[in-house]
């Protein structure tokens, strides 16, 4: 089965079909104006005032509240903290494997020579990263719904902020009943049917778990109780200069859990001759992944930066219905 990763640009742009929705006040008038249109005061759509207040900041063509780029960035720092870190604990050759040659040279089999744990604290870096990503998208909601306050000459309160937040959930029920526990009180309804869509269940209605911002929600309660773990990926195996005609021959792994320590078989390649090791030069590789994401084979590095894209893709398809008047 091939599983899908979805980065930054899944789901399309809502900003065609955001046109059509309607806001408050009955079918958006300014609608053939398109979002660029200055005239949507009811709804939100529009392109900002000049004079912005300092809670707003222009990132990246896009007019976002500053709470919600500082915590896209602070993110993206921890991210290069865990890079920097990984670097520095692989610069001490934690890990290491050797082959071996069977049945005349017909098997190469590889196993560990060395493994050893990744640090706790890579886990924990990890999961500030997270932290910062989920809160983004919560300080989104409660811009919008500060500025739909506005529309009606309310004010949103400290206690109402406590209620506000980004729904991450797998059902039309659950939604709704995050919606009427005030999770998007005052948010204009074209925002609200925008982070409808951003729901797991309509994003990826066949495998709603594996979309990202399902795993950040999944991932930032978990490190609420429990430090996030971080697991060796298994070593990449770099075929080097291979002759062709190995081209389709297969790398296999042991079925089931791999014992992770020294003299435990990583990988066999069942060859149709018998070759020598220097005839096939292997190129090992090592990297991390995130106990638990989905798909599990990508580096850890990875996994968050397209977590961050996915935030960022989000909060640009809402940033539309935010306003600084």
């Amino acid at each position: 089965m091939n599983i899908p990763h979805y980065l930054g640009g899944f789901g399309g742009c809502f900003t065609s079909s955001a046109r059509k929705l309607s806001c408050d006040q009955g079918k958006c008038p300014h609608s053939s104006g398109g979002l660029s249109s200055a005239n949507h005061s009811k709804c939100g759509i529009g392109s900002h005032p000049i004079g912005l207040p300092a809670s707003f900041l222009h990132a990246g063509g896009v007019v976002v509240p500053r709470s919600v780029d500082l915590k896209l960035k602070r993110a993206e720092e921890h991210i290069d903290v865990l890079d920097a870190e990984i670097q520095t604990f692989l610069a001490d050759e934690p890990y290491g494997a050797y082959r071996s040659l069977e049945r005349g040279g017909l098997e190469h089999i590889i196993f560990w020579s060395r493994y050893t744990e990744p640090p706790p604290r890579l886990g924990l870096i990890a999961g500030d990263a997270i932290h910062n990503i989920r809160s983004s998208l919560d300080h989104m909601v409660v811009a919008l719904a500060k500025f739909g306050a506005s529309l009606s000459g309310e004010t949103v309160s400290e206690q109402d902020e406590r209620r506000l937040q980004f729904p991450i959930t797998m059902s039309p029920d659950e939604f709704q009943k995050q919606v009427k526990g005030q999770a998007l009180a005052w948010v204009p309804s074209p925002a609200a049917a925008i982070i409808e869509q951003r729901q797991p269940y309509l994003a990826v209605p066949q495998y709603p778990k594996q979309f990202p911002l399902y795993e950040i929600g999944q991932f930032d309660n978990a490190d609420k109780h429990r430090a996030l773990t971080v697991a060796l990926l298994s070593t990449s195996i770099v075929r080097v200069s291979w002759p062709s005609e190995l081209a389709d021959t297969p790398m296999q792994t042991p079925g089931g859990h791999i014992e992770l320590e020294p003299h435990t078989e990583i990988a066999r390649f069942v060859l149709p001759r018998a070759y020598s090791e220097e005839e096939l030069p292997i190129d090992y590789r090592w990297g991390f992944t995130l106990a638990g994401a989905v798909p599990g084979i990508h580096d850890i590095r990875y996994t968050l930066k397209s977590f961050v894209s996915v935030a960022r893709f989000t909060v640009s398809q809402l940033s539309p219905f935010v306003s600084a008047e």
